[in-house]
């Protein structure tokens, strides 16, 4: 089917558009709010469960909590062509792999706030500038942006390697690998403190 790159493209504006509106200007805030979601996440998929009465004998017994639930019932195929807030790759008519956009979105709060950092970085070296940097040294850097990323793809990796089968709070993985990644880059450039006042 063409239909699914088409979703995902739609999918990923909109993902773009409230990652973009949505910029917290201090990486405590960032940290706090992605703290936050992330315990939400954990408890909206393992936690549910628990919080709610028994499933009664017509529900299906594979989807224990509200968001495997809906994540399950968007999976089902019942709308051929929109399924907002997914992205998902399909291979012969069969999904092999999805995420909610909430994954997307958020950790793009991180990576707004090292784009961010990063410019305000080098601006601060462009007027401290002096003629005896290095080639390399003179640069414009995105390390704080690299890592997110890298601290994403991380994440998506761990994902698969503790896939369960059922569902699974995905900024469980994203989140720490994320701020793991940069706060590891902040400590090797010796800039921890300016990132945690920042």
């Amino acid at each position: 089917s063409v239909v699914w790159p088409i979703r995902n493209v739609v999918n990923s504006c909109l993902a773009i558009t409230v990652a973009r509106a949505i910029q917290l200007p201090k990486f405590a805030y960032v940290v706090a709010a992605l703290g936050g979601l992330v315990l939400y996440d954990t408890i909206g998929v393992y936690g549910s469960s628990f919080l709610l009465p028994a499933a009664g004998a017509a529900e299906p017994a594979a989807a224990t909590s509200v968001m495997e639930t809906v994540a399950r019932s968007k999976l089902d195929g019942s709308s051929l062509f929109w399924q907002p807030g997914l992205l998902s790759v399909v291979v012969n008519g069969r999904t092999t792999d999805a995420l909610g956009l909430g994954d997307a979105i958020f950790p793009a709060l991180l990576a707004g706030w090292a784009i961010r950092h990063d410019r305000e970085e080098n601006c601060s070296n462009d007027s401290s500038a002096d003629d005896s940097k290095s080639f390399i040294d003179s640069q414009k850097t995105s390390w704080y942006l690299q890592s997110c990323l890298g601290g994403y793809a991380i994440g998506c990796f761990l994902q698969e390697v503790f896939n369960t089968g059922n569902g699974q709070p995905a900024l469980l993985f994203l989140i720490p690998s994320m701020l793991i990644a940069v706060l590891g880059t902040a400590t090797v450039r010796g800039e921890l403190s300016d990132v945690l006042r920042s």
